[in-house]
C-alpha cells in the first residue's frame, strides 16, 4: 500500500519532537545528519541526498571525501535507523507520523503510525491562524479538526463547552500545585528518607532518581584533529565504547551537557595528531578536574587496519574496564555510587579467590536488586558470582545454584537483550554443566556482541580450549592476555591447558608464573608442577607435591575426579594424567589405554603447507563488473600466498566449508557504473574487506590499478585474508610461518627473526615441497648475515643461495624465489643482478606491495632515483601503512637524490619509531641538519656515538661496502660532514 505525503507541518512538528527526545538526546551526530535529511527533502531536494554530498555538508569532509575507503556516511545512517527505530517503537509510539531512512537510500520516507494523520492530497488551502499575538499560517483542515467537536453546537452551548473545558484545566493545575506543596512539606519535616520510594530506605526508587546507568561513569569521545589515522582509531573507540557495560559513551560533546558538567565522574578520550607523521595521541582526562588518567601515542603502524584494533582494544580495557584507570580514580577519590562500589567489589576477589571479597561483591549487588534497581549488568553480574560460589566453594550465597545463574541470566537478556556480559555468563553456567558445545555457542555471541571487549575475547577463547579447539582457543587466550593487564588469574589457567595440549612451553611456563603469584588452587599447583618438571627443577617439584598433598589430599589422590567434574576434553584429561604421574604424583586412577582421538581442531598436522583458498564470484553483470572480475582474476592468479580457485565456491561445496576459505564476491554497486568488491569467509560470513569502485574507477584505463589496490589490501600476508586467520586462530603450518616473517619484516630483531627461521626450518625438515619455504629460508638466512644475528649458527651466503636453487627448482615462476635471489645478489653488491631479478618478481606479480618495494629499492641503489622514487611511493601507498622501515629508508634515499627536501623528510619520519640502525639515523640525522633542527640533530649524533662507534668513525667504508652508488656516498658523506659529524671524510 503505497501512502499519502503527510502534511509539512506534521512531519516539522515530528522532526522537532523527535529531535528533542531522550533518545536523540545523546548523539550530536545523528540529530544532525536527521535534520538535514529531513529538511532537504522536505524542501524538494531529495535528488540531492547523496554520501558524498551527506559528507560534506554533515560531516565536514572536504571534496577529497572518497566513500569507498571513509564509511563514515554509512556507519552514521546505520546508527541512525536504529534510533528511529528505538523512538517509535518505545518513548514515543504514539506518534502520528513514522520517519523512516529506507536502507539502500538517504532519502526520508513518512508513514503513518497508528494514528489519524493530516495528509494532503492536494495543495492545502492555507488561511490565518492567531497565536497570542503572533500571525501564522495553517492548513484549512486544521481549523476544521480543531473545531470540530463544536462546530454542530448552538451560540450558547458552545459558550458553555468553552467555560467547562477551561473549569476543569484550572482544577488539573490545582491538584498539581497542592500535591506539589504536600510532597514538599513531607520532606521539610522528616527528610527525604522517608519519603515513599527513597531507595535508601528500602522503597521503590522514585521517579526521576538516576537509573543504573546513568550512574555509571560518563564518556565522551573528541577528535580534536582530523587525518585518516585519526578517523580510523576513532570509528573504532565509537564502536568500543558503545558495547562496554561498565560506562556510559555519550556521543555528543561535553559543552552541549551542561547538566552534567559538575559531576566528578565525567571522563573524555581526546584524540589528536602524534609527534609524528601518521601517528595518533590519545588522552583519557577528567573533565571536572582537568585530570590526566592516561596518556598514549599510536605510531602509524599501530594505526593501520591490521594493527588499530588491538591496540585499541587494549586501551579501552584499559581505561574503561573494571581494572581500568577510570575505576581506580573514582575509587582513589572515593567517588563510588551504591553501583560502581559493586563494580570495584566484583573486580577484587578474582584475582585471588577471596571468599569475603567475594560475598562482600556479592551482598552489594543483592542491595541493588533489593532496592529496584533494574540493568543487566547487575543481573549478570550476580550470576557469575553464584556460578563462583559453586565452582570455588564459596560459603555465599548459601545454596547456590546454576538454575538460580540461568534466573539471573535471563533477567539480564530481558532487560538487555545484547549484553555481551549476559552472554558470557551463559556460558559460564554452560561450561559448568558440561554443555561444552553451548558454552561456546555463547561465548560466540558474546564475543560477536562486543568484539572489543577483551573480556569477551579470553571467555571465548577458554570455551574453544574446552571442546578441544586448543590452537584456536589458545591464540585467542595469548592475544586477550598480552592486551589485558591486570586480569582474573583463572586465565592463566586457561592459557595453560591450551598451550599444554599444543607443547607450547614458552607459553606454559609465563602461564605458571602467574598462577605461582595468587592463592594456592589445586589446578594451579598442577599446571606449575607439570612446567617445573619440564624444567627439571627437583627442588620446586618437591615443594610442590607437598603442597598438593597437605592443602589438597582429596585431589592428589583422584586428580581424574577433579578433571571429570570439571568437563576437561578426554585427550587433555589423559595428557595430565600422564604429565602428573611423571612428575611424581602418584594417583589410584592410571592412564587410560588407549589415548583419545584428536578433535577436528587438532586433526590438521602442523606441518601442513595449505594456504588460504579463494574464490571469486560475480554476482552481477554489465561491463563494469565483468572488468573487475577480469582484473581480479589476472591478479589474484599471481599471487603465491593464496590458492586461487578460479571459479564460484558454490561449485566447489567440499573445500568451501573450510574456515580458511575466502570469496571475493563482486557485484554492481549502489549507483549506475559502480562496482561492490567484499571478500568474505566462507564459513563463518565474516567480511574482512569491502570497496566500493566508483564508475570512473571501473573504466578500462583506471580499473587495473584500482584491483591492484585491492588485491595489495587482501592477498599478500600482511594482507586481510592473513590478518583474519591470526586472529582467529587459524594460522598454522606455512601460514603460520609466513606470519611470523612478516612479523619480523615490521619488527627486525633477533629474536622474532629466530622463531620465523625456525618455523619454515621445521617445515624442510619434514620435506616440504613449497617454494614459499625455500625463499622465506633464503631470506631470513641472508637477513641474519647482514644484521649479525645469532641464529642460524651456521649461516652464508652459500647456504642463502642453496634454498633459493630450491625455491626456483620447486617453482620457477616463483617472484619470491626471484626476489632471494636479488637479495643474495644486494649481499654481494651486484645491482645489475639484484636489479633482473627484482624487475623479473615484478613482472610476474606487479600487485604485491612487497615485490613493488623490493624492485623500487633496486632501482634506487643502481641510480635510478626517478623511477625509485615513483615506485616506493606506488609500494608504500599499496601497503595502506604496514611495510616494514626499509621501505621508507629507499624512499628517502631516491627522494633525496632528486633533490625533493619535502619528500625525504616524510620519508624518514617513520624512521624515528623503529629500532636504531645507523642508516636510518643517517637520514634522520641529514633532514634534521638541513632543516634547522640542531637539538635533535645532537640527540641523533650522540645516538650513533653511543651505539654505532664503528660507523661512526668511517661512515664512507660502510656505505661502499652496501656498494652504494658513488654520487650518493658523496653526497651523503657532505652532509654528514654538515650535521658535525667530522669523520664524514
Amino acid at each position: 500500500m503505497q501512502h499519502s505525503t503527510p502534511a509539512a507541518p506534521a512531519v516539522r512538528e515530528t522532526l522537532d519532537r523527535l529531535l528533542a527526545s531522550q533518545t536523540f538526546g545523546r548523539s550530536e551526530r545523528a540529530r544532525e545528519l536527521l535534520r538535514y535529511l529531513v529538511e532537504r527533502e522536505q524542501s524538494g531536494e531529495a535528488d540531492k541526498l547523496k554520501g558524498f554530498s551527506i559528507a560534506i555538508d554533515v560531516f565536514g569532509k572536504d571534496s577529497g571525501f572518497d566513500p569507498s575507503t571513509d564509511a563514515v556516511v554509512r556507519v552514521q545512517a546505520g546508527r541512525l535507523r536504529e534510533l528511529l527505530d528505538q523512538y517509535f517503537s518505545g518513548e514515543s509510539s504514539g506518534e502520528p507520523i513514522r520517519i523512516v531512512i529506507p536502507r539502500g537510500s538517504y532519502i526520508p520516507s513518512y508513514e503513518p503510525n497508528g494514528v489519524g494523520i493530516p495528509f494532503q492530497p492536494h495543495t492545502q488551502r492555507m488561511v490565518p491562524v492567531i497565536q497570542g499575538q503572533t500571525a501564522s499560517f495553517a492548513p484549512a483542515e486544521a481549523d476544521s479538526i480543531a473545531s470540530a467537536g463544536t462546530q454542530n453546537l448552538p451560540g450558547s452551548a458552545v459558550f458553555l463547552f468553552r467555560h467547562l473545558h477551561a473549569f476543569w484545566i484550572a482544577m488539573a493545575i490545582f491538584f498539581i500545585v497542592v500535591i506539589t506543596l504536600i510532597v514538599l512539606m513531607l520532606r521539610q519535616a522528616y527528610g527525604p528518607e522517608l519519603i515513599p520510594g527513597n531507595p535508601a530506605k528500602g522503597g521503590k526508587p522514585a521517579l526521576g532518581t538516576a537509573t543504573a546507568l546513568e550512574k555509571l561513569p560518563a564518556v565522551y569521545l573528541i577528535a580534536a584533529q582530523e587525518s585518516p589515522q585519526i578517523q580510523r582509531v576513532e570509528t573504532i573507540l565509537r564502536a568500543g565504547l558503545s558495547n562496554m557495560e561498565t560506562i556510559q559513551f555519550i556521543d555528543r560533546s561535553p559543552s552541549e551537557d551542561p547538566l552534567r558538567s559538575d559531576d566528578p565522574t565525567n571522563f573524555a578520550f581526546t584524540l589528536g595528531s602524534g609527534a609524528t607523521l601518521g601517528s595518533v595521541a590519545i588522552e583519557v582526562k577528567n573533565l571536572k578536574t582537568g585530570r590526566i588518567l592516561t596518556s598514549e601515542t599510536l605510531t602509524a603502524f599501530e594505526t593501520t587496519a591490521s594493527q588499530v584494533t588491538d591496540h585499541v582494544a587494549k586501551i579501552l580495557g584499559s581505561v574503561t574496564g573494571p581494572f581500568g584507570s577510570i575505576y581506580g580514580y573514582i575509587e582513589q577519590n572515593r567517588l563510588q555510587n551504591d553501583l560502581t562500589t559493586c563494580v570495584i567489589l566484583s573486580k577484587s576477589y578474582p584475582s585471588n579467590q577471596s571468599a569475603e571479597g567475594h560475598e562482600a561483591a556479592y551482598r552489594c549487588l543483592e542491595n541493588l536488586v533489593a532496592h529496584g534497581e533494574t540493568s543487566a549488568m547487575i543481573y549478570a553480574t550476580l550470576a557469575g558470582q553464584q556460578l563462583d560460589a559453586i565452582v570455588w566453594g564459596y560459603p555465599y550465597p548459601p545454596n547456590p545454584s546454576v538454575q538460580q545463574a540461568m534466573a539471573y541470566v535471563n533477567k539480564a537478556i530481558q532487560i538487555d537483550p545484547s549484553s555481551s556480559r549476559a552472554y558470557r555468563m551463559a556460558a559460564y553456567a554452560e561450561g559448568v554443566i558440561g554443555n561444552q558445545k553451548e558454552r561456546v555457542r555463547w561465548a560466540k555471541k558474546a564475543y560477536d556482541a562486543a568484539p572489543y571487549d577483551l573480556r569477551a575475547v579470553y571467555h571465548y577463547g577458554w570455551a574453544l580450549v574446552m571442546v578441544a579447539d586448543y590452537r584456536e582457543g589458545t591464540a585467542l587466550l595469548a592475544r586477550s592476555l598480552n592486551l589485558a593487564n591486570p586480569h582474573s588469574k583463572w586465565l592463566d589457567y586457561a592459557l595453560f591447558q591450551g598451550a599444554f595440549m599444543l607443547d607450547d612451553l614458552e607459553l606454559q611456563k609465563r602461564a605458571a608464573q602467574a598462577l605461582s603469584t595468587v592463592e594456592p588452587q589445586p589446578e594451579y599447583l598442577v599446571a606449575q608442577l607439570i612446567v617445573a618438571t619440564q624444567d627439571g627443577k627437583s627442588d620446586e617439584m618437591t615443594r610442590l607435591l607437598a603442597d598438593l598433598h597437605s592443602r589438597f589430599p582429596d585431589f592428589a589422590a583422584n586428580p581424574r575426579a577433579t578433571f571429570a567434574k570439571n568437563h576437561y576434553p578426554p585427550d587433555m584429561t589423559e595428557k595430565l594424567l600422564q604429565a602428573l604421574q611423571n612428575a611424581g604424583l602418584k594417583h589410584e586412577t592410571g592412564i587410560a589405554a588407549t589415548a583419545a582421538q584428536p578433535s577436528p581442531a587438532t586433526a590438521v598436522t602442523p606441518n601442513s603447507e595449505d594456504l588460504p583458498i579463494v574464490y571469486l564470484s560475480a554476482k552481477g553483470t554489465g561491463a563494469a563488473v565483468e572488468r573487475v572480475v577480469a582484473a581480479l582474476r589476472a591478479g589474484l592468479s599471481h599471487f603465491e600466498t593464496i590458492n586461487f580457485i578460479g571459479r564460484d565456491p558454490a561449485q566447489d561445496r567440499n573445500r568451501a566449508v573450510d574456515a580458511t576459505s575466502f570469496v571475493f564476491n563482486v557485484q554492481p554497486g549502489p549507483s549506475a557504473g559502480t562496482v561492490a568488491v567484499e571478500i568474505q569467509n566462507l564459513q563463518n560470513g565474516t567480511v574482512v574487506l569491502s570497496r566500493n569502485l566508483t564508475e570512473f574507477d571501473t573504466t578500462p584505463a583506471q580499473v587495473g590499478p584500482q584491483v591492484g589496490k585491492i588485491l595489495g589490501d587482501t592477498a599478500p600476508v600482511s594482507g586481510a585474508i592473513y590478518t583474519s586467520l591470526a586472529r582467529s586462530g587459524l594460522a598454522k603450518g606455512l601460514v603460520d610461518c609466513l606470519i611470523q616473517e612478516n612479523a619480523f619484516e615490521l619488527e627486525a630483531n633477533a629474536k622474532v627473526h629466530e622463531k620465523a627461521y625456525r618455523c619454515f626450518e621445521m617445515l624442510a625438515d619434514g620435506d616440504a615441497k613449497s617454494s614459499l619455504v625455500y625463499s622465506s629460508l633464503s631470506t631470513l638466512t641472508t637477513t641474519g648475515l647482514i644484521w649479525r644475528y645469532a641464529y642460524p649458527a651456521d649461516a652464508s651466503l652459500e647456504k642463502a643461495a642453496e634454498f633459493a636453487q630450491h625455491a626456483i627448482q620447486a617453482d620457477p615462476s616463483s617472484p619470491r624465489a626471484y626476489n632471494a635471489k636479488a637479495y643474495i645478489s644486494n649481499r654481494l653488491g651486484i645491482w645489475t643482478d639484484t636489479l633482473q631479478w627484482t624487475s623479473k618478481a615484478y613482472d610476474t606479480n606487479p600487485y604485491d606491495p612487497q615485490t613493488i618495494a623490493s624492485y623500487a629499492y633496486a632501482l634506487t641503489f643502481s641510480g635510478d632515483y626517478a623511477r625509485g622514487v615513483t615506485v616506493m611511493s606506488q609500494a608504500i601507498e599499496a601497503a595502506n601503512g604496514a611495510h616494514a622501515a626499509w621501505w621508507d629508508y629507499g624512499l628517502f634515499a631516491s627522494a633525496y637524490m632528486q633533490g625533493d627536501k619535502a619528500l625525504a623528510a616524510k620519508a624518514v619520519a617513520p624512521l624515528a619509531t623503529v629500532a636504531p640502525n645507523p642508516l636510518f639515523l643517517t637520514g634522520r640525522l641529514i633532514v634534521a641538519s638541513e632543516g634547522g633542527n640542531q637539538r635533535l640533530v645532537k640527540d641523533i649524533i650522540d645516538l650513533l656515538e653511543a651505539n654505532f662507534p664503528t660507523y661512526v668513525a668511517n661512515p664512507r667504508a660502510t656505505l661502499l661496502k652496501r656498494n652504494y652508488p658513488s654520487d650518493m656516498v658523496e653526497k651523503f658523506i657532505r652532509a654528514l660532514r654538515t650535521a658535525g659529524l667530522s669523520s664524514a671524510t
